[in-house]
Parts: structure tokens; sequence; C-alpha cells
């Protein structure tokens, strides 16, 4: 089975959990007409795949977990 990992900036109606947050926007402002350049997203599995095939989600959690809300410049 094939992922999408990327879609035109155009496609109708990204959601934010395939797109992320600019992407949907983006998206929505050019489904409501607004001037937005062409462009394409990458979607969160593209993401979500490289962590995997990187083994990137151990490191992920231990940098989130030294991570001090309070004190966001200290890491």
């Amino acid at each position: 089975m094939h992922t999408q990992l990327i879609a035109p900036l155009d496609a109708p109606g990204l959601p934010l959990h395939l797109a992320g947050g600019k992407g949907a926007n983006l998206n929505a402002m050019l489904c409501a007409g607004l001037p937005v350049p062409p462009g394409f997203v990458v979607l969160t599995a593209a993401y979500q795949q490289y962590v995997a095939d990187n083994g990137l989600a151990g490191i992920i959690a231990e940098q989130w977990a030294a991570c001090d809300p309070a004190a966001p410049g200290d890491v």
C-alpha cells in the first residue's frame, strides 16, 4: 500500500490532521477564493514515516520530556 506524502495545496478540503496547521489554513484560504500562490503540502504522513524510518520516536520523546513549558528558552 502506498501512503500519500504530498498533496497539491488546492486539493479539496485538506483536513488539519493530514495537512498540518499551515497546509490546512492555506487550503481553506484557497477554497475561500483568497489569493494564495500555487504550491503543495508535505502531509503529516511524511513526517510520521520519516520518524519511523529513522528510529527517531525515542529521541523525540526524550527531548519532549526534557522541555519545561515554563522556561522555553532553557532547551
